[in-house]
């Protein structure tokens, strides 16, 4: 499984400082990509990361306070579960 840390540097790359506050994930093949757009639409980001997870698509909200829990688990293996 995974280390948190990975995810936790992938949002961090694509927040900017408070710049952009949500994001897409798409997971294939171990490799994570990040994507977002401010609310402006004028900058578009995009960043990737080996993560081997299973393939998946997430929007993620709120990314300061997602990193901000995250951070409490660093260094701890991360089980992600989509339910629909």
């Amino acid at each position: 499984m995974p280390n948190v840390t990975g995810l936790i540097s992938l949002l961090e790359k694509v927040h900017l400082n408070g710049t952009i506050t949500e994001c897409v994930l798409v997971v294939s093949d171990g490799i994570c990509k990040c994507k977002a757009v401010d609310l402006t639409n004028t900058v578009y980001v995009e960043t990737s990361t080996p993560l081997p997870i299973l393939d998946t698509v997430m929007a993620m909200g709120n990314i300061p306070m997602l990193s901000k829990y995250l951070k409490t688990y660093q260094n701890t293996e991360i089980y992600i579960v989509k339910d629909d």
